[in-house]
């Protein structure tokens, strides 16, 4: 059973990429409400749609996230990236 507490990445990047929501915006309103979604789904969405690249995707997600989490979420979604071929 999946964790109603994560939203679907793809959800998400459609409300930025789409609808014109920041991402900042978005990340304040679910912390707000406990909730969070799937990165690895919002990153490769982002790449799909081919308006974004590893690295501009990256830079918005770091700059929607709280300060004392972004060294270690940046490794790691840097070996995700290099993993899965992204850059």
């Amino acid at each position: 059973m999946a964790d109603k507490r994560l939203l679907d990445g793809e959800s998400i990047f459609l409300l930025m990429d789409s609808h014109g929501l920041p991402l900042e915006i978005i990340c304040l309103e679910l912390r707000r409400e406990g909730l969070a979604f799937n990165v690895l789904e919002f990153v490769e969405s982002a790449l799909r749609s081919k308006n974004f690249t590893y690295s501009k995707i990256k830079t918005r997600l770091l700059g929607a996230m709280l300060p004392e989490y972004r060294g270690a979420f940046a490794l790691e979604l840097d070996e995700t990236a290099a993993k899965r071929n992204w850059c």
